[in-house]
């Protein structure tokens, strides 16, 4: 009966079962393939879990970096608002200092200003002593300083009048001493020839200064030559 057939192996739908399953190697060939698939899911799983770590370290260092990096934040705000006001206070200053030196420049202007009117008024009165005098040294010197001094154009009538009477006492000068110069070299007075070719350079006449002085040098020397052959010339004669 039923013990007859199970001792043979047999039972219901036995013997297709057994083929579903296969053979001993096939079911090994399977064991072994889910067993590596274990070992691979479980080396999956631990990475998964140790990246999960990592990623929890990295909240959790975050959360506690938090506090520091709003506080830095907010002293990053508080040194922009700083370095605005110094930015806003350096402004202030530079501007006040720009007025500081407008305000300098023009005190500066007005001293030079009456300077210039003092020192105008102790030239005329220096070169009409001087002429009066015939000090022509003393009249150049005064001269040199207002030789090329034209009025402002808030000059006073007072100063543009001084400056007209320096510029004709200019004038003046220069055709007395031109003058001088000449009666000079006609005269062969080497000692004032020099003198007024000097002058001349002071009032402003360097070139024609410089040029009678050659052509009296170079006078001198061509008469100089002509006396010392004329001496020659006697010493053969009377030999």
């Amino acid at each position: 009966g039923r013990r007859g057939w199970l001792d043979r192996g047999q039972v219901p739908g036995g013997r297709c079962q057994l083929l579903k399953m296969g053979s001993p190697a096939v079911l090994e060939a399977q064991i072994r393939e889910l067993q590596e698939k274990s070992v691979a899911s479980a080396a999956a799983l631990r990475t998964l879990v140790s990246q999960g770590e990592a990623l929890q370290a990295r909240v959790q260092g975050k959360r506690t970096l938090r506090p520091y990096i709003t506080e830095m934040r907010s002293e990053g705000e508080a040194l922009e608002r700083k370095l605005a006001e110094s930015s806003t206070v350096v402004q202030m200053v530079v501007e006040n200092v720009r007025r500081l030196d407008l305000a300098q420049a023009n005190t500066r202007k007005a001293l030079d200003r009456a300077e210039s009117i003092v020192g105008l008024k102790a030239t005329v009165d220096g070169v009409a002593s001087a002429i009066v005098e015939e000090d022509w040294e003393k009249a150049a010197q005064s001269m040199q300083r207002y030789l090329h001094v034209s009025p402002e154009a808030s000059s006073t009538q007072t100063e543009e009048a001084a400056l007209e009477s320096l510029r004709k006492s200019l004038v003046w000068l220069r055709s007395i001493v031109a003058e001088k110069c000449q009666k000079a070299i006609d005269a062969r007075d080497e000692a004032g020839v020099v003198r007024f070719c000097r002058l001349m350079t002071q009032l402003g006449c360097a070139a024609d200064g410089a040029a009678r002085f050659a052509d009296f040098m170079g006078t001198k020397v061509r008469q100089g030559a002509e006396e010392e052959v004329e001496r020659l010339r006697q010493r053969i004669d009377m030999g």
